[in-house]
């Protein structure tokens, strides 16, 4: 019952961010023509591969190290995208990566804040 209620959580949490600053869908990494990714790209293609590795908590720490640097609407929309794929993680493997549904909840609430302190009034996430 709990799992149910924090699914639910986090599926309305990230519609809400997305739907609410993001207005529009997230997109999935790309190679550009040249064959290199941009900041941006390289940053979900980094957090896609320690997701694979199963490198949970340094994956999040990833994230929010490049959020702090680059608090852009491109870094917040790889937010959004990263803690979509750890919302499909089953228990068993979230657990495996010693990582939970709550952490997942309280990383969206972070993301939330982010917005929420201004960064949007700064012309950050244009």
């Amino acid at each position: 019952m709990q799992r149910d209620y924090l699914l639910r959580e986090i599926e309305n949490l990230s519609r809400a961010i997305a739907g609410a600053f993001m207005k529009k869908d997230l997109p999935i990494v790309r190679i550009l023509d040249d064959g290199v990714l941009n900041e941006d790209e390289f940053l979900r293609y980094s957090l896609r591969n320690l997701l694979a590795q199963g490198e949970l908590n340094r994956a999040e720490n990833l994230l929010f190290d490049e959020l702090e640097r680059n608090p852009g609407k491109a870094t917040l929309e790889t937010g959004l995208w990263f803690y979509g794929e750890l919302n499909q993680f089953s228990d068993y493997r979230l657990q495996e990566c010693r990582f939970s549904r709550e952490e997942i909840a309280e990383g969206l609430e972070d993301l939330r804040e982010i917005i929420n302190r201004g960064a949007l009034d700064e012309g950050k996430l244009d």
